[in-house]
């Protein structure tokens, strides 16, 4: 029976995922490697040996028994209340892989419904895969594949692979932000279409790309306000000798309030502008 004689030694693990029905793939994958990690993955897919040593099977025994409490621990109350009639944690895995991995028309549909709506918005496209792999590796867990000796359906399953895969690079760009229109033009326009890898590599890029211009944007937007060059001296002290003039006020003479400046000094500042221009154009006037 070989190392699965040995007791489980990695304590009273507890998986980071539990089934709810909906996380098959996930929680499957996850608790494989969990028993991998201990050496007895083997309890999943294989009954005991026949053997006579009563040591050995005891040992089988003590280790299966506790797979069967990972695996109903990390299921939900739901699920657990159904796994009790199960004497092997083959059993159990068995059946849970009987009822969840080939799910029902129902929730293949419920699954191809979030995975059209959903949409980026304020994700990042590492979050947005995340959440879009969620779901199209649950629909693709459905999908049968061929038996393994199955040589002449190679070719033909890899060409169905290939196009299934261009789907869902095109059902994962769908959901993307309209900044992403420039790349997914170029991606779509491509002689030979990149594989979701390949695109998600490209988008990773365009993305970097778009937060260094909005940076840049942000960093010449703050200069532009803040960096505005000071008046030159001369200008300031013509601007301040214009306002003081302007300022004055003096009586009009049928009126006789000082709400106006008077004529004289208006047409005196006037005359000074005037003859301060002609003579920087041409010269000292006589």
């Amino acid at each position: 029976m070989g190392s699965s004689a040995a007791p489980v030694s990695f304590g009273s693990p507890v998986l980071d995922v539990k089934l709810d029905g909906s996380n098959y793939r996930e929680w499957a994958f996850s608790l494989k490697m969990l028993l991998k990690y201990g050496g007895f993955a083997s309890h999943l897919t294989a009954p005991p040996e026949a053997t006579s040593d009563n040591e050995e099977v005891q040992a089988w025994h003590l280790a299966d028994d506790r797979v069967m409490a990972i695996i109903s621990m990390s299921t939900d109350l739901s699920i657990r209340s159904c796994l009790e009639d199960h004497k092997t944690a083959k059993e159990m895995w068995d059946y849970l892989q009987s009822r969840y991995q080939r799910s029902s028309s129902a929730l293949r549909y419920s699954l191809r419904q979030n995975l059209q709506h959903l949409q980026q918005r304020d994700m990042s496209i590492e979050e947005c895969y995340a959440s879009f792999n969620k779901i199209s590796s649950q629909i693709d867990s459905m999908v049968p594949k061929p038996p393994s000796l199955c040589t002449p359906c190679t070719p033909a399953w890899s060409a169905r692979e290939k196009y299934d895969q261009q789907d869902t690079m095109f059902d994962f760009m769908m959901g993307l932000r309209s900044d992403f229109e420039p790349i997914r033009v170029q991606i779509l326009g491509r002689p030979t279409l990149p594989t979701l890898s390949e695109t998600l590599s490209a988008l990773l890029a365009e993305e970097t790309r778009l937060k260094s211009l909005a940076a840049h944007s942000m960093v010449s937007q703050q200069h532009s306000v803040l960096d505005v060059p000071p008046l030159p001296v001369e200008v300031e002290v013509a601007a301040a000798t214009f306002s003081k003039k302007a300022s004055q006020k003096t009586p009009y003479s049928h009126y006789g309030r000082t709400n106006h400046p008077d004529s004289r000094i208006a047409k005196s500042n006037y005359l000074e502008t005037y003859v301060n221009g002609m003579e920087q154009d041409c010269g000292p006037l006589p």
